[in-house]
């Protein structure tokens, strides 16, 4: 899967997989059968680092797997000629380890994961320094798109608004992952920003090989498990929606300005549960995203959800009932993160980032203002964009396929063996109708619901 470049004792250059993006190409989702050009300034770069590697042939079998696990997902492998992906090996004397002894200085904590403490990434200590200098100098051995979004472009405070990434002069055609390897293994992982020559930031995914953290670094998709139970988010969604502040997560409950409305039992692909049949369940407000309460996401499970080693339960909010429950008190969480897929709104967020970031989305009457130019854009995506790419990924048919799933019961072994189905869950709920909060919504049967919203 990956060419060298160069090779010398302590590095190696690789191009990955070039015949998908050499020349590079996006589908023409309005033409299926023809892919348009890209010209270099709109392609998308992925540099692929290593820290922690003592030898080269790890680090490569790594960065094959990285590749597959990459084109297991629909949507890069379908827009795969977007995307140019080059790897550089820098060989490091030491495993990544709390010393920081390792080549990029990576910081790990006690745990053996990528450390979250101090913001080391932009810290002024000496290490810290040395990891910027060096994640820098290796990027400049290659030449990189490396255009930036404007310092005006606003989506709100990191603390408050409804995605955690603050994208001023933030590289928006580049991203990097490094992979971070421990004596013990792949680190577990997380995104950060980094602080770049000339006020540029970074985004940098860390650590595990999973395509969770590309997620996070690429398309500024949001964590959607539990990292706490009964923890309340305190975030909000902007006032007016903007192609740049998508998330798959919402923190309010209201039909009026639900994102994925279309994707729901009330949306483009209308659809109700008669008894026995079980009911419809993807494109609801699904519980949890970081917090426990206040803030949803729109399926059972997606990539960007979590393992066991987070606080989702798995069935219901009553934690003595949910099968998460340990006998001798406790719980381990359930492991909601799909490996393969996204959510339906993941993925069209993922296709709406990479048609903004090719310069597919722009147009003659563009306003000026970039925060204007999001707003547009967002309508823009809704009116034309959206129809286009339904047809292309025939949403309609993964929409029912993806309910099916859900009503299977063996797909979902640990529900299965306590005589539960997922339709039953108390962890989802439907969009409220009106402005009043969730506790005064009315209560109605799917049926009821879509005759009022119709």
């Amino acid at each position: 899967m990956a060419s060298h470049l160069s090779v010398s004792q302590d590095g190696a250059i690789y191009d990955v997989d070039r015949p998908s993006w050499d020349p590079p190409w996006i589908p023409h989702l309005a033409n299926p059968s023809q892919t348009i050009p890209l010209s270099e300034d709109n392609l998308i770069d992925v540099v692929i680092l290593g820290d922690g590697y003592e030898q080269r042939s790890g680090f490569e079998a790594d960065l094959d797997d990285w590749l597959a696990d990459l084109r297991l997902v629909e949507v890069y492998d379908r827009f795969r000629g977007a995307f140019r992906i080059r790897a550089v090996f820098t060989r490091s004397d030491h495993a990544a380890s709390p010393d920081r002894e390792s080549y990029y200085r990576v910081k790990i904590n006690s745990a053996g994961a990528v450390s979250n403490s101090g913001e080391w990434w932009n810290g002024s200590s000496a290490r810290n320094r040395e990891f910027r200098r060096r994640l820098f100098c290796v990027l400049d051995l290659l030449p990189l798109n490396r255009k930036r979004y404007p310092s005006t472009l606003d989506v709100g405070s990191r603390n408050t608004t409804v995605i955690h990434n603050t994208l001023a002069r933030m590289y928006s055609n580049l991203v990097v992952c490094l992979l971070v390897r421990t004596a013990a293994g792949q680190a577990s992982g997380r995104t950060r920003d980094v602080n770049g020559p000339g006020g540029a930031r970074l985004n940098v995914a860390f650590g595990a090989l999973s395509i969770h953290e590309f997620g996070h670094a690429f398309a500024y998709l949001e964590d959607e498990y539990i990292a706490r139970r009964r923890s309340k988010a305190k975030r909000k969604d902007p006032a007016k929606p903007s192609l740049y502040t998508l998330s798959n997560l919402s923190f309010r409950n209201r039909l009026d300005g639900a994102l994925w409305v279309h994707l729901s039992p009330w949306g483009s692909l209308p659809r109700q549960g008669a008894e026995p049949d079980p009911s419809p369940i993807v494109g609801w407000l699904w519980r949890g995203g970081e917090q426990d309460l206040k803030v949803w996401h729109s399926e059972y499970q997606c990539l960007m959800n979590g393992g066991s080693n987070h606080e989702n339960y798995a069935y219901t909010s009553d934690e003595a009932s949910d099968p998460t429950a340990a006998p001798g008190g406790g719980f381990t969480g359930a492991d909601l993160r799909s490996r393969d897929r996204y959510c339906l709104w993941c993925q069209e967020i993922v296709v709406a980032r990479i048609l903004e970031k090719t310069g597919q989305l722009a147009a003659a009457d563009d306003p000026p203002n970039v925060n204007a130019r999001g707003r547009a854009w967002y309508e823009s995506w809704v009116s034309t964009w959206r129809p286009r790419y339904w047809s292309f990924f025939n949403v309609g048919a993964q929409i029912v396929d993806r309910e099916a799933f859900y009503a299977h019961a063996p797909n979902f072994p640990l529900l299965d063996s306590h005589g539960l189905e997922l339709w039953g869950s108390d962890l989802y709920r439907s969009f409220a109708a009106g402005p009043a909060s969730v506790s005064s919504a009315p209560d109605a049967s799917d049926g009821e619901w879509l005759l009022l919203n119709s």
